[in-house]
Protein backbone atom coordinates (compact mmCIF):
# COMPACT_ATOMS: atom_id res chain seq x y z
CA UNK A 1 0.00 0.00 0.00
CA UNK A 2 2.97 2.49 0.85
CA UNK A 3 4.26 1.72 -2.33
CA UNK A 4 0.86 2.45 -4.27
CA UNK A 5 0.59 5.62 -2.76
CA UNK A 6 3.94 6.44 -3.24
CA UNK A 7 3.49 5.67 -7.00
CA UNK A 8 0.22 7.83 -6.89
CA UNK A 9 1.62 10.54 -5.49
CA UNK A 10 5.01 10.52 -7.70
CA UNK A 11 2.46 10.41 -10.50
CA UNK A 12 0.70 13.67 -9.66
CA UNK A 13 4.05 15.04 -9.33
CA UNK A 14 4.74 14.32 -12.85
CA UNK A 15 1.55 15.20 -14.36
CA UNK A 16 1.53 18.41 -12.55
CA UNK A 17 5.43 19.20 -14.03
CA UNK A 18 4.01 17.12 -17.10
CA UNK A 19 1.18 20.47 -17.33
CA UNK A 20 4.13 22.62 -16.46
CA UNK A 21 5.73 22.19 -19.29
CA UNK A 22 2.36 21.85 -21.23
CA UNK A 23 1.85 25.72 -20.30
CA UNK A 24 5.49 27.02 -20.95
CA UNK A 25 5.50 25.46 -24.29
CA UNK A 26 1.97 27.07 -25.25
CA UNK A 27 4.06 30.34 -23.79
CA UNK A 28 6.57 30.12 -26.55
CA UNK A 29 4.39 28.72 -29.35
CA UNK A 30 2.55 32.49 -28.47
CA UNK A 31 5.77 34.16 -28.09
CA UNK A 32 7.47 32.54 -31.40
CA UNK A 33 3.76 33.68 -32.95
CA UNK A 34 4.33 36.89 -31.84
CA UNK A 35 7.70 37.38 -33.19
CA UNK A 36 6.56 35.98 -36.30
CA UNK A 37 3.66 38.65 -37.12
CA UNK A 38 5.80 41.73 -35.87
CA UNK A 39 8.66 39.99 -38.19
CA UNK A 40 6.52 39.74 -41.04
CA UNK A 41 4.72 43.10 -40.66
CA UNK A 42 8.27 44.29 -40.33
CA UNK A 43 9.05 42.36 -43.83
CA UNK A 44 6.10 43.84 -45.53
CA UNK A 45 6.76 47.63 -44.56
CA UNK A 46 10.23 46.84 -45.82
CA UNK A 47 8.92 45.76 -49.03
CA UNK A 48 6.46 48.38 -49.35
CA UNK A 49 9.69 51.06 -48.80
CA UNK A 50 11.57 48.94 -51.41
CA UNK A 51 8.98 50.06 -54.02
CA UNK A 52 9.34 53.39 -52.65
CA UNK A 53 12.61 53.66 -52.90
CA UNK A 54 12.80 52.43 -56.51
CA UNK A 55 9.78 54.65 -57.22
CA UNK A 56 11.54 57.59 -56.10
CA UNK A 57 15.32 56.50 -57.81
CA UNK A 58 13.44 56.58 -61.36
CA UNK A 59 11.60 59.71 -60.98
CA UNK A 60 14.87 61.52 -59.58
CA UNK A 61 16.90 60.25 -62.63
CA UNK A 62 14.11 61.18 -65.06
CA UNK A 63 14.62 64.35 -63.32
CA UNK A 64 18.05 63.97 -63.73
CA UNK A 65 18.14 63.63 -67.01
CA UNK A 66 15.27 66.45 -68.35
CA UNK A 67 18.05 68.60 -66.34
CA UNK A 68 20.97 67.40 -68.82
CA UNK A 69 18.84 67.45 -71.93
CA UNK A 70 17.06 71.09 -71.14
CA UNK A 71 21.07 72.22 -69.91
CA UNK A 72 22.57 71.01 -73.16
CA UNK A 73 19.48 72.42 -75.56
CA UNK A 74 20.30 75.66 -73.49
CA UNK A 75 24.09 75.46 -74.27
CA UNK A 76 23.39 74.66 -77.73
CA UNK A 77 21.36 77.57 -78.08
CA UNK A 78 23.48 80.08 -76.71
CA UNK A 79 26.48 78.78 -79.40
CA UNK A 80 23.87 79.05 -82.06
CA UNK A 81 23.14 82.92 -81.04
CA UNK A 82 27.02 83.41 -80.02
CA UNK A 83 27.63 82.04 -83.77
CA UNK A 84 25.11 84.05 -85.05
CA UNK A 85 26.14 87.26 -83.64
CA UNK A 86 30.16 86.53 -84.74
CA UNK A 87 29.01 86.07 -88.25
CA UNK A 88 26.66 89.33 -88.32
CA UNK A 89 29.56 91.44 -86.81
CA UNK A 90 32.11 90.23 -89.15
CA UNK A 91 30.01 91.12 -92.22
CA UNK A 92 28.96 94.42 -90.55
CA UNK A 93 33.05 95.31 -89.87
CA UNK A 94 33.91 94.88 -93.04
CA UNK A 95 31.00 96.48 -94.27
CA UNK A 96 29.51 93.95 -96.49
CA UNK A 97 25.77 94.81 -96.76
CA UNK A 98 25.20 92.18 -99.80
CA UNK A 99 26.84 89.39 -97.66
CA UNK A 100 24.38 91.03 -94.12
CA UNK A 101 21.71 90.44 -96.80
CA UNK A 102 22.36 86.95 -98.50
CA UNK A 103 23.48 85.65 -94.13
CA UNK A 104 19.86 87.08 -93.61
CA UNK A 105 18.27 85.26 -96.35
CA UNK A 106 20.56 82.15 -95.30
CA UNK A 107 18.98 82.30 -92.07
CA UNK A 108 15.44 82.46 -93.24
CA UNK A 109 16.31 79.35 -94.98
CA UNK A 110 17.46 77.55 -92.25
CA UNK A 111 15.01 78.27 -89.55
CA UNK A 112 13.03 75.33 -89.51
CA UNK A 113 16.38 72.95 -89.58
CA UNK A 114 17.69 75.18 -86.91
CA UNK A 115 14.56 75.67 -84.94
CA UNK A 116 14.61 70.89 -85.34
CA UNK A 117 18.29 70.90 -84.23
CA UNK A 118 17.68 72.95 -81.25
CA UNK A 119 15.04 70.66 -79.83
CA UNK A 120 17.07 67.75 -80.88
CA UNK A 121 20.03 69.02 -79.34
CA UNK A 122 22.29 68.52 -81.77
CA UNK A 123 24.69 70.94 -83.74
CA UNK A 124 23.54 72.45 -86.79
CA UNK A 125 25.54 71.78 -90.19
CA UNK A 126 27.48 74.94 -91.50
CA UNK A 127 25.48 76.63 -94.32
CA UNK A 128 27.63 76.76 -97.08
Amino acid sequence: MFLSRFSEIRFNQIDIKLELISDELKEIKLALNLLLLTETRSLHEIKIQKGSIQSMTKELQDLADQISINTSAEKSGAEIINKLATRVAELAAAGDLTGIVAFTEQLKASVAPLAAAIVANTPVAPVP
